[in-house]
């Protein structure tokens, strides 16, 4: 393919090619070089130096690529070029599956569809449902998995925020279209007080997990499930062996290392080994923290305090629960706001009564 277009001097295929070895790569394992081909792939189209068919091909692979290896950098970074080039009036010519009203863009509900999964890891999870709403409405009919992946996302936010019915039925549209409602569907179950429904959520979607290579992100997020699923149970060698899985996942990748720490912080907590839990906490508090991904820095601030108490750090305890629950608060994740709470309420309890004995 790259033959062809040096040959022809299609700046489009040629961009196009560079993306189509960069799959392979990724598919390889080789991230550096695979990641330069992006670029490469991108530049052309970021200065609207290609025609309005491929440069929307072209972000809607890309994003795909990058969501789907948790580059969240460069994923932010092209949703946000994403939409402003679908603003204008669309002035290309779409491939002929693609149908949209006249001057719009028919990617443009695509590219809406990656952006909500972006501003749902960022926090923004009020625009990130507004934003799905508006995706599942722009996406061409011939793209379902795009408005799946916008229901399923719109479903996460309200399952965080503890609106179970709500999400129940954005899961449920989700798999209408096309796309197993996991690992959100189990996370559900179980706050709904059916384990057994989540662990076997969690089972099926692993079971049909395919190349290991493919999807990163969304593996991490079924085993980092299956990890919170196996230790709310009790199964503590089924939640060493989902952190054992996310530790040989995340190599030098950021949000899957910090996905493995937090992981293997909880499971060594459960094992009541609170200095090795400590460490890969606050390593993994570093990593959300960076990333700037704060329901996932907030939910290791609970398990910190945690791991405090376990060596007698009261106050610092105290301190990770209010962290947490001002952004538990923020976000509107109001079943994680009450328990941090509940458990910082439980702890100035036992500390009073401490004192007084």
């Amino acid at each position: 393919m790259t033959a062809l277009a040096t040959r022809s001097g299609d700046a489009g295929l040629l961009a196009l090619s560079r993306q189509a070895e960069a799959s392979v790569l990724l598919a390889d394992g080789r991230r550096t070089e695979a990641s330069a081909l992006l670029d490469a792939a991108m530049r052309p189209a970021l200065a609207g130096a290609l025609s309005g068919t491929v440069t929307g091909l072209l972000y809607d692979l890309v994003l795909t690529r990058c969501l789907e290896t948790a580059d969240l950098g460069r994923a932010v970074e092209w949703t946000n070029a994403a939409m402003e080039w679908t603003a204008p009036p669309w002035t290309g010519r779409p491939p002929a599956p693609l149908t949209a009203p006249a001057g719009e863009n028919p990617f443009r509900g695509v590219c809406r569809a990656h952006r909500v999964q972006v501003l749902d890891l960022l926090g923004a999870w009020a625009l990130a449902e507004a934003e799905a709403r508006q995706a599942c409405r722009e996406v061409p009919v011939d793209r379902p998995g795009a408005a799946a992946a916008a229901y399923y996302t719109a479903g996460e936010v309200q399952r965080r925020q503890g609106r179970a019915a709500e999400a129940a039925a954005s899961y449920a549209r989700a798999h209408e279209l096309g796309r197993l409602p996991q690992p959100g569907l189990a996370l559900l179950r179980l706050a709904q007080g059916r384990p057994e429904a989540a662990v076997a959520g969690v089972g099926l979607a692993l079971g049909r997990l395919g190349d290991p290579r493919r999807d990163l992100l969304g593996r991490a997020r079924l085993l980092a499930a299956r990890t919170e699923v196996a230790l709310a149970v009790g199964d503590l060698p089924g939640a060493a062996g989902a952190a054992a899985g996310l530790e040989l996942l995340a190599g030098d990748v950021p949000l899957l290392r910090a996905t493995a720490d937090a992981a293997r912080g909880a499971v060594a907590l459960a094992e009541a080994r609170p200095e090795p839990a400590l460490r890969l906490l606050r390593r993994a508090l570093a990593g959300w923290l960076e990333l700037r991904v704060p329901y996932e820095a907030a939910r290791v601030h609970v398990l910190l305090a945690a791991a405090g108490r376990a060596v007698g750090g009261e106050a610092a305890a105290r301190r990770e629960l209010g962290a947490a629950r001002a952004v538990f608060e923020r976000l509107g994740a109001v079943p994680d706001a009450r328990r941090a709470a509940a458990l910082a309420a439980g702890g100035a309890r036992r500390g009073s009564a401490a004192s007084s004995g």
